[in-house]
């Protein structure tokens, strides 16, 4: 129904700028963590109004980044 839409949109921007703030290849000095951001960053931009992915994404960044929210 509409009301699970919205907020699975909602929800889904929230945790898109959450992790594509901590996630930015940017905030990562060694190179092969640096890497392994980016990718993962391309994937969170792809599918920032996906929540269930957005989600799978966070727990792939933590374990290949050694970084919780």
């Amino acid at each position: 129904d509409m009301n699970n839409v919205i907020h699975s949109i909602n929800s889904s921007n929230q945790l898109y700028k959450e992790l594509s703030k901590k996630y930015h290849p940017d905030r990562f000095i060694d190179q092969e963590e640096k890497a392994k951001a980016d990718k993962i960053f391309q994937e969170i931009s792809k599918y920032k109004r996906n929540y269930e992915k957005l989600l799978s994404l966070k727990k792939q960044a933590e374990t290949q980044l050694n970084i919780n929210l």
